[in-house]
Order: C-alpha cells, then sequence, then structure tokens
C-alpha cells in the first residue's frame, strides 16, 4: 500500500465515524424529544426547593386540663392515676403538669410512690 492509499483509508475511516456520531447525537435528541413531551403535563420533584412539609396538627390546650386537675383536687388529695383517668390527659402531660405545680408550691406531694397530691390552702 502506498501512503496515499493509506490516507484515503483513513480519511474514509473518519467519515464513517462522524457519521456513526452524528446517528447517535440524533437518535438522543429524538429521546429528548420524546421525555419531555411524556413529562410535559407532569410534576416532577425538583430538588428541596419543591419539598412541602407536613403540616402539624394542632396541639390540646393545657389550660382546660389545668383547670379540670384543679378543680378535681378541690375535692380531695388523689394519686395521679384517678387523676390521669378522670380528666382523660396523657399520663405525661398530666405528670409534668403536676410537678410543675408542686414546682409553684400550688400542690403538695406525699413522700411515698404513688401518694396522692393535695391542694395547697
Amino acid at each position: 500500500m502506498t501512503v496515499e492509499q493509506l490516507e484515503q483509508l483513513l480519511e474514509k475511516r473518519r467519515e464513517q465515524e462522524h457519521d456513526f456520531k452524528r446517528k447517535e447525537l440524533d437518535e438522543a435528541k429524538a429521546k429528548v424529544k420524546e421525555l419531555e413531551a411524556y413529562f410535559a403535563g407532569k410534576k416532577t420533584r425538583k430538588g428541596r426547593k419543591s419539598f412541602f412539609p407536613k403540616v402539624k396538627g394542632t396541639r390540646g390546650q393545657r389550660g382546660k386540663l389545668k383547670a379540670s386537675v384543679l378543680a378535681l383536687l378541690e375535692n380531695g388529695p388523689q394519686p395521679i392515676k384517678e387523676i390521669v383517668t378522670a380528666t382523660k390527659g396523657n399520663y405525661g402531660t398530666v405528670s409534668q403538669l403536676l410537678m410543675k405545680l408542686t414546682k409553684e408550691k400550688v400542690l403538695t406531694k406525699g413522700k411515698e410512690r404513688g401518694s396522692s397530691y393535695t391542694l395547697v390552702k
């Protein structure tokens, strides 16, 4: 083979590669158009900006619970179990409320475990 023949073969090969790349690019463009048409009417998530956090529910009013606990303790001393069942409140919320009231010196509690709370007069 001569140098001219080698150059011609090389040129032919470059043209074939160029045609192949052009066909690949045309196929990719067609695929992009097809996907754009598919997703045109659909909403997609695009990062954190489109994230909508859940709406928190309203919290219960503790003022009503406090009033009902104080009204219950006006009748006489009560253990925490009976206070929870009578007020239909959450055990944790009621115990926090009772601890807060004892720190404010509105209530007193017996020294034994499970003892009853009484109102300070």
